[in-house]
């Protein structure tokens, strides 16, 4: 997992910019809740927390057409929105770029509402609400993102805590086959309510089952390149090397929580239990 990329832009002239390229009867309704979405924006922006535990939009009583009006701007969007959807992709991490930062597992096709627009529809074109996302994981999120005032998923523009390995794996050998078992661990570095949020967000997507199923052939394809190494005469050490290397150069590129990074690693601490397992 590794953190997205914000643009820094400013977000209320954007909103400003968005209003005024929309017709007449959009522009009315917009420039009427403009100082209102500004304050919005200001708490999102400078005290999530405090949104966290605001029971509801700023818009909740407002007319369902004003309410209508403010997601159109994300569902019919104009150019210059159009322009910031283009630009986002290049502006990301590779690793962001291939794959879904909340799981790892997908391509990020779409962009998720990190608070729901349906609930809060005056952040539907927040740039920092919104997250490249797999269509798995937007449908399995949905519009959850917290729970009694707290944060369900990781905010991968603000929680700084990525770069700390939280994520584990275990060899297990049942009845002679290999198997990595996905587990968190929760690192000095991490705060007791920092590693409370990566659990929920794990427990939400069902991460570690997911991770647990998707390692079976990675796994397999390592250990039998393994086993082609000690038929060479290779070592443990040079074998524990050669995977450390791998682990490095995937930290590099995913950081320390990706599942397949885990792989290397695993097995690198494991190098004699895997020499001794059976030839199929």
């Amino acid at each position: 997992m590794v953190n997205c990329n914000y643009a820094a832009i400013d977000e209320y002239q954007l909103f400003l910019d968005i209003t005024a390229e929309k017709q007449a009867a959009a522009q009315r309704v917009l420039n009427r809740l403009a100082p209102r979405v500004q304050t919005a924006y200001q708490t999102y922006l400078t005290d999530f927390p405090a949104l966290c535990l605001q029971p509801g939009s700023l818009f909740a009583a407002d007319r369902p057409k004003y309410r209508k009006t403010l997601k159109g701007c994300y569902g019919s969007p104009t150019r210059s929105f159009k322009q910031f959807k283009q630009n986002y992709s290049g502006r990301q991490h590779p690793a962001i770029q291939e794959l879904c930062p909340y799981c790892m597992l997908e391509t990020g096709w779409t962009l998720d509402h990190y608070v729901g627009q349906t609930a809060f529809p005056e952040y539907a074109i927040l740039t920092k609400n919104l997250v490249p996302c797999c269509f798995k994981c937007n449908l399995q999120k949905n519009e959850t993102w917290r729970e009694q005032g707290e944060k369900v998923f990781i905010n991968f523009y603000d929680d700084t805590f990525l770069q700390h390995r939280f994520l584990d794996a275990r060899l297990v050998i049942q009845g002679n086959i290999p198997l990595l078992r996905y587990q968190l661990i929760q690192p000095g570095a991490i705060s007791h309510d920092e590693f409370a949020l990566i659990q929920r967000h794990f427990d939400a997507l069902g991460l570690l089952d997911k991770y647990n199923k998707k390692v079976h052939n990675r796994l397999s394809t390592e250990i039998s390149a393994i086993r082609k190494s000690i038929a060479r005469g290779k070592s443990d050490a040079a074998i524990a090397e050669d995977l450390l290397d791998r682990y490095d150069s995937h930290v590099n590129q995913y950081g320390p929580n990706h599942w397949e990074t885990l792989v290397y690693l695993t097995l690198a601490n494991h190098a004699p239990q895997v020499r001794a397992l059976p030839i199929p």
